[in-house]
């Protein structure tokens, strides 16, 4: 079972009399930490609904669990521009001790409210890791709320998840189901399922963002771009769990690091100058990004000196045409991800 929750604003804008509209967000951003491509979508999609819907209430959800305190909220409300959001929980979670700190008060459906949109916006979250608990989240918002219209948009699928989800829209009958990437919609196809490409949510976003700045900040010739990751996750079938990770895998990626960034020196020179990005802003030590991954492989051994780009500080102060301007300036970029 899954439980919402509301500030009392939030319940009682929905269900007043005036409103015509009522739009639900279910995706990659759900209160844990901040994802680069999960803000994007998130923003994306808010935006499109808001200029087809001007008069719309646009309320994402959240996971109540990682949500620290009200001026969080106050800084999510800012950024994305909606003040509408619902929480949930998963019945074993104890979230009381959150649902007072926060001044919240549980989901009111009265007879007022409309019929809702719920919006299930891209990421890759239907695979091993995510995928079972969002589908958890998203079948409790349809039998909570009475949705009137259900969309999919900018998934990438798993392949060991493509059965389960192929189920899941069998059942509750999506009237879009679109993905980023033409691998998904074939999976989804070979399951019986009808999808389309329909691109990637942070696409528009990112573009408008950065249009217009396309001259590089630095040299080309000796600059490129890199992403390390050193967490375990990443490298790990979904199924496996961290703790039960071979001995050696960390021994194996520093073998393979150490050799890219003897290609990388062989490539630009000691003198040459790495641009390193990080997309991900947490505090997890199970996170092992860019930063970390900096001492892990004692990069400064190879490239001593380097210029380091974190997208998501950049994002969130509205400075991510600056960001463009310094990737721009990379002949290559080298990225390690765990998505297909």
């Amino acid at each position: 079972m899954v439980r919402f929750y509301v500030s009392s604003e939030t319940n009682r804008a929905i269900n007043s009399k005036g409103v015509k509209r009522v739009v639900l967000f279910a995706g990659g951003y759900n209160g844990y930490y901040m994802n680069f491509g999960d803000l994007l979508q998130l923003r994306s999609v808010l935006r499109w609904h808001r200029k087809e819907n001007p008069n719309a209430l646009l309320c994402p959800l959240l996971h109540l669990s990682p949500i620290p305190d009200k001026k969080f909220v106050d800084e999510l409300t800012a950024f994305f521009g909606t003040p509408y959001w619902i929480f949930y929980t998963h019945e074993e979670e104890d979230a009381v001790n959150q649902i007072i700190k926060l001044g919240l008060e549980p989901l009111r459906i009265s007879s007022f409210m409309p019929s809702p949109i719920l919006h299930v916006y891209g990421g890759g979250f239907f695979n091993g890791f995510w995928g079972h608990w969002m589908l958890k989240m998203i079948e409790g918002v349809l039998l909570t709320f009475p949705i009137e219209h259900y969309v999919i948009s900018g998934q990438q699928v798993g392949k060991e998840f493509g059965p389960i989800l192929a189920e899941h829209c069998q059942r509750y009958r999506p009237e879009l189901i679109g993905c980023r990437d033409s691998v998904s919609v074939e999976l989804l196809s070979r399951n019986g399922v009808k999808a389309v490409f329909s691109g990637d949510d942070a696409f528009e976003e990112m573009s408008d963002c950065v249009e217009g700045f396309n001259k590089p900040l630095l040299e080309k010739a000796n600059t490129f771009g890199l992403q390390l990751n050193f967490s375990k996750y990443v490298y790990l079938p979904s199924y496996q769990p961290e703790e039960n990770s071979p001995a050696q895998l960390q021994d194996v990626l520093l073998e393979q690091v150490e050799n890219l960034l003897k290609v990388l020196v062989a490539k630009f020179g000691t003198a040459g100058i790495p641009i390193l990005v990080d997309s991900y802003l947490t505090v997890r030590p199970e996170v092992q990004n860019m930063w970390v991954s900096i001492k892990q492989s004692l990069l400064t051994k190879y490239f001593p000196r380097f210029i380091g780009v974190d997208l998501v500080g950049f994002l969130l102060q509205g400075r991510l045409a600056e960001a463009a301007r310094i990737l721009r300036s990379a002949s290559y970029f080298i990225a390690t991800s765990y998505h297909t």
